[in-house]
């Protein structure tokens, strides 16, 4: 019985442990072709091809708005964007939890009791609502 235990966490951490490699994969894959999307990218994506809403080709793999734009140059282009935004909010998010939970930690009380209520009364609202 305790060999079957031990064979199921074992078969779990290793799942996981992979689970853990392949989104490690997908972050690091969409960090470097956010960094080497000036040198990859076929098109300026701000730059008008004077070629609006083709569609897919050979000559523009996501084809192209109705600017005449490079579509799969500005999504290469944007992810540098969206990962400079993640960041951002990631260590926003981090410096204002860590200071309200030492705060709370450390007066206890009434202070502890009140930003409790502001954190569970924020957590009722869906997320779409306080977007």
């Amino acid at each position: 019985m305790l060999a079957a235990t031990l064979a199921k966490i074992y078969k779990k951490r290793k799942i996981d442990f992979l689970l853990t490699i392949a989104g490690l994969a997908i972050v690091l894959s969409i960090l470097f072709i956010a960094l080497l999307a000036p040198y990859i990218t076929p098109y300026d994506p701000y730059i008008s091809v004077d070629e609006a809403l083709l569609p897919p080709s050979p000559k523009h793999i996501m084809g192209t708005d109705n600017l005449g734009r490079d579509v799969y140059s500005r999504i290469l282009y944007g992810s540098r964007t969206v990962i400079i935004v993640v960041l951002t909010s990631t260590l926003v998010s981090l410096v204002v939890g860590s200071t309200l939970g030492l705060v709370s930690g450390y007066f206890g009380g009434k202070v502890d009791r009140a930003l409790s209520i502001v954190m569970d009364s924020l957590y009722s609202f869906p997320g779409l609502i306080l977007a």
